[in-house]
This record gives structure tokens, sequence and C-alpha cells, in this order.
């Protein structure tokens, strides 16, 4: 009975919204969302995260995120991708923290800015007894301003319908995957996967991070996540996902990629499209018929020789990966 009556009381919250629903067609022509403001740009120094035990999760990370740009962080498990995100959000309380930085220029912790920050968790956070349309617009009435009228923040919930390509379960259950064999109206994992990050993009956030949001999904539904995000990044939206192995269609989405290695350092940051020409150059050789993405980890996992060093590691020496970086690209390594 305890849960039934928060359900109700989660139906009654966005009832209003629903009752002026947009139920147009499939125009993908955006009816609230303008040019995101303010547009944020971070750039950081030092980054690293020890935990108590002396162990050391991120190393002395420095880099860059741009607003207008999908950023994909990688690199093999234990390489910090995760503990950066929260590093930068303030929340990495497992350890302790160091680095700096800034805002538009202006040094500040992000934290300062949580309205505008938007956080999608590799975990599914959705209400799985509400529909799709009912999540969506039960975060849009917490997280938006006030002042915003409920045709406005319906719109809001229609565009990101519209986005994610909802439209057809917008009045299906969200469920689980216990409750997904029972009800015929249940969302599958993968649309369950879209609605959990339309329940950030409702918010319209400055700056948004993500933890893996393509996990679980095959090629496609992937490819069709971050075609929607580059929609965002063009409003002016700073985006920034932790992913682990994409193919490289869904790798090519990406702006800029940042390469971490083991013990949280960095070992390449930049354009998407430069990551191979910047291995090759420095000796590597990609193998034919090999995804450009997992030839990456497989580099800075030390899985792969180097032909101008045979005696290359990826972590030590004066040829690793880390110092080689700040060689190239010294402006980066600041």
């Amino acid at each position: 009975m305890k849960k039934q009556g928060a359900k109700e009381k989660l139906r009654r919250l966005v009832a209003p919204l629903l009752g002026v629903a947009g139920q147009g067609g499939s125009s993908l022509a955006f009816k609230a969302f303008t040019s995101i403001r303010p547009r944020i740009s971070l750039r950081f120094e030092g980054i690293g995260v020890t935990l108590r035990d002396g162990t050391v999760i991120l190393d002395s990370v420095n880099g860059h995120f741009s607003h207008s740009k999908v950023v994909a962080i990688m690199g093999p498990s234990g390489a910090g991708k995760s503990t950066l995100l929260y590093a930068l959000m303030g929340t990495a309380r497992y350890g302790a923290t160091r680095g700096r930085l800034w805002i538009n220029g202006r040094e500040m912790r992000l934290a300062r800015l949580r309205r505008i920050l938007g956080y999608v968790p590799q975990d599914d956070i959705v209400h799985e007894d509400l529909t799709v349309r009912e999540n969506l617009s039960y975060s849009a009435k917490l997280r938006c301003m006030a002042t915003e009228g409920r045709a406005y923040l319906s719109d809001v919930v229609d565009d990101v319908i519209e986005l994610l390509g909802l439209r057809h379960v917008q009045h299906s259950v969200v469920g689980s995957v216990e409750k997904r064999g029972m009800w015929v109206s249940c969302c599958s994992g993968g649309q369950r996967k879209r609605v959990n990050i339309g329940l950030e993009l409702v918010a319209r956030p400055s700056v948004l991070f993500m933890d893996e949001p393509t996990s679980g999904l095959d090629a496609t539904a992937a490819t069709d996540i971050l075609a929607s995000l580059r929609r965002m990044a063009d409003l002016g939206m700073n985006i920034v996902t932790v992913i682990h192995q994409p193919r490289y269609s869904v790798f090519s989405l990406f702006h800029e990629v940042l390469l971490l290695g083991k013990a949280g350092r960095t070992a390449f940051q930049g354009a998407s499209s430069a990551a191979l020409p910047y291995f090759v150059s420095i000796g590597f050789e990609l193998p034919s018929n090999e995804n450009p993405a997992d030839f990456f980890l497989d580099i800075v996992s030390g899985c792969v020789p180097c032909h101008a060093n045979p005696d290359f590691k990826p972590e030590v020496g004066p040829f690793c990966l880390f110092a080689e970086f700040q060689i190239v690209h010294p402006e980066k390594s600041l």
C-alpha cells in the first residue's frame, strides 16, 4: 500500500504536464530546446585521487572539455575514468582529491554550478512503475525553473522524447528486467537506457557527464544515442562520456577523446580523428581489420609492440606513453 501511495503521488505531480502533452508527429524540429546558456568550458590540471591505503587512482590528469563538443573518456579497467568525473564534480569522497579546475577561465569548483550540471550514472535510476512520459515529466518538474510554465515543460519533454526516439513507447511503463517478461507494454533495456539519459536532458544542463551510457546496447542503438548527443552539443552543451570499447563508427561520432592509461595518467587527448595518426607517428602500426578504438586500448594496456622501440613499456621509462605525449603535445601537458 505504501508503494502504491508513492506511485500515485508521483502521478499526481506530473499529471498537469501530461494534460498538455504534445501529440505531434515525428518531426525533429525542437519546440523548446534553444541554444544552451550559459556555455561552459572546463580546463583542469593535476587532477589526482589517492585512496586512504595509498593506492593512486588518478595521477595528475590534465585536460580540457569544451562546450559544443562530445568528448569520450576511454581507458582500460581501473584507469580511473569514472573517478575523473567524480573528482571534477567534487564527489570522489572515497579518497584524497587534488588538482585545479577552471570554468570559462575562472578557477572554481564545479560543485558551485550544480544547477547547470547533469550526470547520468551507469546504473539506471528510472521510476519503473511510471511510463516513459511520466518519468521525464517528473524530472522536468523537479529540475526546471519554477517560473517555466507547464506548457513549456511539456514541450521540453516532447523534444527529449523525439530526440531519443521514444515517441512510440512514451506511454509504456518503463518496468524492470524482472517485469519485462510479465508486462506487454514494458520498455526494452535499450529504451530504458534512453529514458535514463532523458531524465538529465530535460534539465538542459550546460555540462553533462555520462558514465557508460551505451553499455548493454547494440551498435545501432549506441550510434543513435551518440547522434542525439551531438545534436545537443550543436546547441552548446558540453558533453563528457565515459565509454568502454566502442565500435569505430561510434568512436568517430565523438569530437574528442581523452585516453587514460593504467594508474590514471593521460596517454592522449585531442580530436578523435587525430588519435590514430598520433599513435602511428610514435611507432605503432594498426593491424589489418582492427578496430582503432580497441587498438588504442591495447596500446595503453601494453598488448601492442612498438616498432620504433622494441623495449617500449606503456607506464615506465623515457618512452612511456605519458612521457611521449608530454613531449609531442607540451601545450596539453601543462
